[in-house]
């Protein structure tokens, strides 16, 4: 390597590390992400401390901010345990290693994420953790095989500051609610990430007092939602909807907007959900509506066609859309954000032309990349 990368001040080769990392730490929402799970945890890193003793001593600490647990990839934990304060995001596999899940977090104070991956029928559990300040983000998977449902609980609790809480179920689990998962209290949660379809769980999710809860996510349309309704729908100001099939039926979303009279975004993806019929009355409090372009390959009429040209049925599907939001739905309707629109899309005068009813009404448009 060229010497001149000797010349640059620390400071200048420290933003540069940092950015080589665009995962976010914290629990703060934004539209549209996918669950993180394990993926890309290995990172650049590992090949940067390699490069010189410099950039050894300097970009270690982003070593090991992000790291996976299993029995290979914690040998630091028993050599080198004081790395452990540089650990922010932590993945949870199927575990099988010789130092326990509990061992580990214990090592580690400084955690904002918390990752329980898709499991495998491996036994974990933690029965005591240790405490949790600094946890922002948490997703866990359940499958009521391998002690993940009882373990629950027992982070919450060991998360006082908890900000984003995703929580997923194996298909065909049972869900076995712990004693303490009805008497949450988890005070600083404000997003709420549901794909769990278990009346069970739902039940325990309306007994718990989130009272700085204004985001809910739905992967699925989940049957008995009106449980969560009930008890959380009154104060949430932002609902998102996943991209599955199910919110095609457009009496699931009327219901959800009926529960939410605080709701002011509602977030979308186009293809795969209908919006309410012009008799499902209006929804004054919504002021901000975004629009993931996405196309759904399991619809043939919404497949992407050649150069990621909409086809007819798209267009259709779209201008609905647009004359559903520029009518009486949303009255005060002030912006809608579009995301992952092609140039193709963006090129083509009818784009300009099924906007019209909207920009008519003076509603703000933004295209996010």
């Amino acid at each position: 390597m060229s010497l001149h990368h000797e010349t640059l001040p620390p400071e200048l080769w420290l933003e540069i590390f940092e950015h080589l990392d665009e995962r976010s730490y914290t629990g703060i929402y934004a539209p549209f992400q996918p669950p993180a799970g394990d993926r890309d945890v290995m990172s650049a890193y590992p090949a940067v401390v390699l490069v010189c003793r410099n950039w050894h001593d300097w970009a270690i600490c982003f070593r090991y901010r992000n790291v996976k647990f299993s029995d290979s990839g914690s040998i630091w934990a028993d050599k080198h345990p004081e790395y452990g304060r540089w650990v922010r995001r932590v993945v949870i596999p199927d575990f099988i290693g010789h130092v326990s899940p509990t061992e580990m977090l214990c090592i580690c104070p400084n955690i904002t994420v918390l990752v329980r991956r898709h499991p495998q029928p491996v036994k974990f559990d933690i029965n005591a953790p240790c405490p949790l300040p600094s946890l922002k983000r948490l997703e866990w998977w359940i499958y009521d095989r391998d002690g993940s449902t009882h373990a629950l609980p027992a982070v919450l609790c060991a998360a006082p500051n908890l900000e984003d809480l995703c929580i997923r179920m194996l298909a065909f689990t049972q869900f076995r609610p712990h004693y303490t998962t009805n008497k949450m209290r988890l005070l600083s949660l404000r997003t709420l990430r549901l794909g769990i379809a278990s009346v069970g769980f739902l039940e325990s999710v309306s007994q718990w007092s989130l009272p700085a809860l204004d985001t809910l996510i739905l992967d699925v349309p989940l049957p008995h939602l009106s449980l969560v309704w009930a008890a959380h729908g009154s104060h949430l100001e932002t609902l998102e909807l996943r991209k599955e099939n199910g919110f095609l039926d457009s009496v699931y979303l009327t219901r959800c907007l009926q529960h939410c009279p605080a709701l002011r975004k509602l977030n979308y993806y186009l293809f795969t959900t209908a919006l309410p019929t012009e008799d499902a009355g209006s929804y004054p409090s919504v002021t901000a509506v975004s629009m993931h372009m996405a196309p759904d390959m399991h619809i043939a009429r919404f497949a992407p066609g050649p150069d990621s040209e909409l086809s007819r049925e798209e267009w259709g599907h779209l201008e609905q859309h647009i004359l559903t939001l520029a009518g009486g739905l949303f009255p005060n309707l002030l912006r809608l954000t579009f995301y992952g629109t092609s140039q193709q899309m963006l090129s083509e005068e009818r784009f300009a032309v099924v906007l019209k009813p909207l920009t008519d009404r003076g509603c703000a448009l933004e295209i996010v990349a």
